[in-house]
């Protein structure tokens, strides 16, 4: 019995969220960040405020929830893929077709969330996310180091999504993650530590 409770809340949880997250998405499609309230929000997914507050302190965490939830099982070791055929072993060019597919998938939110102030947040947890990702792959370039190279990695890719999407993501991932790469340094994987 109480097993069932708990997957009953589970399972609200899960759906207040999930409209939450369809609220913002549909808000931030037809207005600015800067302009959208809390009850704005809490309007379009037709909730209690207490309800909101309950899973968001503010608009700018669930902004962050957003972008956690757009890319967890691709810079999540335990995320699990339900959209894409990509693989948990994927190259690191397969890696970067796999935002860029899900950016393309969520094209109008993410084309929302880049014209106004919420682009700086979400860019920056994203530039987070992509040096983690560059950090992991342990690529080297002989005589550079290697934070500043996951950090130019990151950057040049963060921009990279910028002039994609405002050119409406009109070039295809594969396309756009090919351009990508070939003008990155040639790089290798570092040496294993001893």
């Amino acid at each position: 019995m109480c097993g069932d409770k708990e997957a009953f809340t589970d399972r609200r949880i899960a759906k207040t969220r999930k409209a939450i997250f369809a609220a913002f998405d549909a808000l931030i499609v037809r207005k600015d960040y800067a302009k959208i309230s809390v009850q704005d929000i809490i309007d379009e997914a037709d909730i209690g405020r207490s309800t909101f507050y309950e899973h968001f302190e503010t608009k700018d965490e669930l902004l962050r929830a957003k972008c956690t939830d757009l890319f967890r099982h691709i810079f999540v070791p335990d995320g699990t893929e339900k959209t894409h055929a990509f693989s948990r072993n994927s190259t690191f060019e397969e890696k970067i077709t796999h935002i860029l597919c899900h950016l393309l998938d969520d094209k109008k939110v993410v084309k929302g969330i880049l014209a106004g102030e919420s682009g700086e947040p979400f860019l920056r947890f994203f530039r987070g996310c992509l040096k983690k990702m560059a950090e992991d792959e342990r690529f080297c370039v002989p005589g550079v180091p290697a934070e500043y190279l996951q950090n130019h990695i990151a950057g040049a890719f963060v921009e990279t999504v910028r002039w994609w999407t405002e050119r409406d993501c009109a070039m295809p991932p594969e396309e756009l993650c090919r351009c990508f790469l070939a003008l990155l340094p040639p790089m290798s994987p570092a040496p294993a530590a001893k």
